[in-house]
């Protein structure tokens, strides 16, 4: 990396840090979460890891307005992620990535700010005229992305979008391992690493969560809650405390959604885990094994992962299992708990993340919603 993309923040305890990673242009829960956990612009330190924008929301453009004046005050350090990088497709006027970007992406900040210049199709032929009228009107706010550095690092943890080398002079890590490195490989930096970029979901600690992972032995910390990756995906905060110079530093965090909120009208207790996400690029083929009133055992042929699939989520008589669904979990709750509700659409029951923040079903009559 260059001295540039390394921010040293000094800290002066007492202080709160609020650091959030993966945004994904996911306005809503990011005001959501920023009221929740009662961020104070004058007091907190709000540290955000990069992938600002990228999954084709609607949102994108309040983000990075609403970013872009988070970034004045002198409390706010934003660093980049490896889809913030796409920007350059903007200023460089890169035709063929800026298009395959369209292609991926068909929501993409490009698009979006194409059409508030009245252009609702992009194509090669226009492509040179629409970034022009683009960066006529948003210069600065491209600039702002682009020139966002890649750490920031204090006197006790480092934030990075991905992962730094696992060596001493861990400034010599590469962007691109900055972006899409290993936060598995031994930590060698002395701090905390903290970072976002995997979704939490993924990881074997994380079973039936999006929940930050905080891992003591490594001395690392993933906070990505798969926020515009994932149907059911959360916004997460690590929140960074110290009290005096003395104390250690506390971890602790929250998180929030865009799903409408519901009240539970019963205790219910469920013993049911199932551990397996089904994370693929596309469907994928599955055997019935036997077929339930609510939910059908299966079994993933190319993957041999076996659970429950809301029969709903059946997608053909072909038997195939859709992108990024979840096999079944299911949950506990508690009467008069507040939970989010995913997916109220299916007989019988309904997909929601309890208090806790842990993902399944419960029996839909033990959930009332309550507003959206």
């Amino acid at each position: 990396m260059l001295e540039k993309d390394i921010i040293e923040v000094e800290l002066k305890p007492p202080y709160r840090v609020i650091c959030i990673a993966d945004i994904h242009g996911n306005f809503t829960a990011f005001k959501r979460l920023l009221s929740k956990i009662n961020y104070d612009v004058k007091k907190d330190y709000l540290f955000i890891l990069g992938d600002l924008l990228e999954r084709g929301k609607e949102e994108e453009i309040p983000t990075i307005d609403y970013v872009y004046e988070l970034s004045k005050n002198d409390r706010v350090y934003i660093i980049s992620g490896n889809n913030d990088r796409r920007m350059d497709y903007i200023q460089s006027e890169d035709c063929q990535h800026g298009l395959e970007w369209i292609k991926i992406r068909p929501g993409n900040i490009l698009t979006q700010w194409a059409k508030t210049v009245g252009i609702t199709e992009i194509t090669e032929e226009n492509y040179k005229n629409v970034i022009n009228a683009i960066k006529q009107k948003y210069q600065e706010k491209i600039d702002f992305v682009i020139n966002l550095p890649v750490v920031i690092e204090t006197d006790e943890f480092i934030c990075v979008h991905s992962a730094l080398d696992s060596r001493e002079d861990w400034q010599e890590t590469s962007q691109w391992n900055a972006w899409f490195g290993d936060i598995f490989v031994p930590n060698k930096t002395g701090k905390w690493i903290i970072s976002g970029h995997g979704p939490t979901r993924l990881f074997p600690e994380a079973k039936v969560t999006y929940l930050p992972i905080i891992r003591p032995d490594n001395k690392t910390i993933s906070i990505d809650g798969g926020s515009g990756c994932f149907f059911d995906a959360q916004l997460n905060a690590l929140i960074i405390e110290k009290a005096d110079h003395d104390k250690d530093i506390v971890f602790s965090y929250d998180f929030a959604d865009v799903f409408s909120k519901g009240i539970i009208t019963q205790n219910i207790k469920s013993e049911y885990i199932n551990e397996v996400y089904l994370y693929f690029q596309g469907t994928k083929k599955i055997k019935i094994i036997k077929k339930g009133e609510y939910f059908t055992e299966c079994k993933v042929i190319d993957t041999g992962a076996k659970g429950l699939i809301k029969n709903e989520y059946i997608k053909d008589e072909k038997k195939k299992f859709e992108y990024w669904d979840t096999m079944a979990n299911f949950v506990s709750v508690y009467e008069n708990e507040i939970v989010s509700v995913i997916d109220n659409s299916c007989e019988g029951y309904a997909y929601i993340r309890n208090s806790k923040g842990e993902l399944g079903w419960i029996p839909k009559e033990a959930v009332n919603i309550i507003y959206n």
